[in-house]
């Protein structure tokens, strides 16, 4: 009999169809035939019956069915690896006839660090959704750069938004997408410091609200604390940056924050300060080196950045690892 390879798996006896590649990534999504099936709006009978052709066709069981769940066999690990791809090249195909007339639709995965979730994030999704009001996005953040880069190659999302481009070789690539400018927020009744202005050195004696050890803010003043012969001490550690504007507002402390959260803040009675240096942060897009969907295509030309301006690019910009000045 014909054996025939889809994205690196091997089918013997017929051929693979969309609809049974589907059901088994919802299976791998919910972890049950139960929760899948809900999911699917169809009866677990009928799912547990394209789960059975689709293991016939591959010629080999794909999953352990247990009390509780299932379980991947060997086989079903090794189909898990395309199945995902197979599914965005369905997507891809369907995008492309569509764009022929000039139409941009389908599905576009995207993963997300949560630092990026309340800026950038909503000020690209808003003008792309009014551009392309036919692509559903699929939003989803992950815990750590690592995470993100894993989701964007193993194809589970088509592109990703980060801060970090370490290790980005092989197939991904990255884009930049904008740098952030980064304010002080004190809490209102707070007095304005002197020229609108607050000192790095200065900030690290304050209360200050920040991220967890290892986020980009909290590295920022650990280091410039040591240079100091000091040990820097939050007021509060949180992850969620949204969660650190309202404590200021609260009067918890200071916290360095984008700008448009910072301007925030100042329409709720906060106060806002430049910081000296200034800190800025870059933001990337990763994909693929592989072709691109329509849709993230269309995304990816939207958000490519203008030109810098020659002025501000001479501006003195803080770097967080060398707490020295650099070019943004």
């Amino acid at each position: 009999m014909a054996t025939s390879v889809i994205e690196g798996v091997y089918t013997s006896g017929g051929a693979v169809e969309r609809r049974q590649v589907e059901h088994f990534v919802a299976i791998l999504d919910h972890g049950s035939f139960t929760a899948a099936a809900d999911a699917l709006f169809i009866s677990q009978p009928s799912l547990s019956h394209s789960i059975k052709s689709l293991e016939a066709d591959v010629g080999a069981l794909l999953f352990h069915r247990l009390a509780r769940g299932v379980r991947l066999t060997p086989a079903g690990e090794v189909f898990a690896t395309s199945a995902r791809r197979i599914l965005q090249e369905f997507d891809r195909a369907r995008a492309q006839v569509q764009a022929v007339g000039n139409v941009v639709s389908g599905n576009l995965d995207l993963v997300v660090l949560p630092g990026l979730l309340l800026d950038p994030l909503p000020a690209l999704v808003g003008p792309f959704r009014a551009r392309h009001p036919g692509v559903l996005l699929k939003i989803r953040h992950a815990e750590s750069a690592a995470e993100l880069h894993e989701a964007v190659n193993a194809g589970t999302a088509e592109l990703g938004l980060t801060n970090d481009p370490a290790e980005v070789h092989g197939p991904l690539a990255t884009s930049v997408v904008s740098d952030q400018d980064f304010k002080v927020l004190l809490p209102p009744g707070s007095d304005s410091p002197p020229d609108g202005v607050v000192p790095l050195e200065a900030l690290v004696a304050m209360q200050v609200v920040t991220g967890p050890p290892g986020s980009e803010v909290r590295d920022l003043l650990v280091h410039q604390a040591r240079r100091m012969g000091h040990t820097f001490t939050p007021a509060v550690e949180v992850e969620l940056r949204g969660g650190a504007l309202y404590l200021v507002l609260a009067g918890a402390g200071a916290a360095i924050l984008p700008a448009s959260l910072a301007e925030l803040g100042r329409a709720q009675g906060g106060v806002v300060a430049s910081l000296r240096p200034p800190f800025r942060r870059t933001t990337y897009l990763l994909h693929r080196r592989a072709p691109l969907s329509p849709a993230a295509a269309a995304m990816r030309q939207l958000i490519a950045p203008p030109p810098p301006d020659p002025v501000a690019a001479c501006e003195p910009i803080l770097d967080r690892h060398t707490l020295q000045p650099r070019n943004p």
